[in-house]
């Protein structure tokens, strides 16, 4: 049986930082997850936040068109359907892995 000198579970954002920090001050680390690396953060929580809102940004600013001097333009969703921006969302998810 092997001896860590410490045990991490869970490897979400925090676990990875505590893992990854302590190798590299040469402890021996087991991590221990029970499903992907990233965690809530990048799957549920943060990444997908953030791709959200970068998209609501976007059609804000698309809809202040005028505002910048350019000409007012209709904004709609791929498909007449709000899935076209979750389905951005996986596009860049899956870039990031």
């Amino acid at each position: 049986m092997s001896d860590y000198d410490l045990i991490v579970i869970g490897g979400g954002s925090g676990g990875l930082v505590a893992a990854v920090g302590a190798a590299h001050l040469g402890a021996r680390v087991a991590l221990v997850e029970k499903k992907a690396l990233g965690g809530d953060c990048l799957f549920t929580g943060c990444v997908p936040s953030k791709a959200l809102i970068a998209s609501a940004r976007f059609a804000a600013d698309v809809r202040r068109a005028s505002d910048f001097g350019f000409a007012q333009t209709s904004l709609q969703f791929s498909g007449d359907n709000f899935a076209s921006i979750t389905a951005r969302y996986c596009q860049v998810n899956v870039k990031n892995k």
